[in-house]
């Protein structure tokens, strides 16, 4: 990758995603070098690493929140001095998120379990071999 002095905030400004030209115009240089830094493998693949942390840590606190936001509803829900809709669009929200974690839940389950099979079948091919 090009070593530069404007590659590292070249590399920010991305992440934030802006375009080349708000880059070029933020840093002071041209949108074609811009381009040129973006389009290097090297730095393509940095940005990709760094987007996929930035998920992961985004996801990462969003599930230890989940217990938390889940009791937040369940009292709405619960509250009977809250408006009926109020309370109707807890519960629905509850069920809809419920059902969709369930959903995620046995897929990863059903994932794993297929992973395990296809590592079982492996070994025992070697052992045959």
């Amino acid at each position: 990758m090009k070593t530069k002095i404007y590659g590292p905030r070249i590399f920010e400004l991305t992440l934030k995603g802006m375009s080349d030209r708000t880059i070029a115009a933020e840093i002071g240089i041209s949108r074609q070098t811009v381009s040129n830094y973006r389009k290097d493998p090297e730095f393509k693949e940095k940005i990709r690493a760094a987007q996929d942390e930035m998920m992961q840590a985004a996801t990462r606190r969003m599930q230890s929140a989940l217990s938390d936001v889940a009791g937040v509803a369940i009292e709405i829900a619960q509250d009977a001095k809250n408006a009926p809709q109020v309370r109707l669009n807890a519960v629905q929200i509850l069920l809809t998120q419920c059902r969709a974690w369930t959903e995620t839940s046995d897929v990863l389950n059903r994932l794993s379990a297929l992973e395990e099979s296809v590592n079982e079948n492996n070994q025992n091919i070697r052992n045959t071999s």
